[in-house]
């Protein structure tokens, strides 16, 4: 895998039990921490164990890894009335 740039343009693209749930088109990003990061913020509605497909379409490598989203912890408040 090799370096990241503010302007690569990255497509990631997350699976789960075998289909296909999302696709990005990312930039602006300089790190593989700041990817996943992302990525776990955008997509915390699908609460997992996910296989996430890395491409950096502008320096031609790809990566592929497993991560965990975890749900929302977002307080919801209920109402009675």
């Amino acid at each position: 895998m090799g370096t990241i740039t503010t302007t690569d343009i990255v497509y990631a693209t997350l699976t789960k039990n075998g289909r296909q749930i999302a696709s990005y088109r990312i930039s602006g990003l300089t790190s593989m921490p700041d990817i996943i990061s992302y990525i776990r913020r955008i997509s915390a509605l699908a609460p997992g164990i996910l296989k996430l497909q890395l491409r950096n379409r502008s320096q031609g490598w790809s990566h592929t890894q497993a991560i965990s989203i975890t749900p929302s912890s977002t307080p919801i408040q209920l109402a009675l009335f």
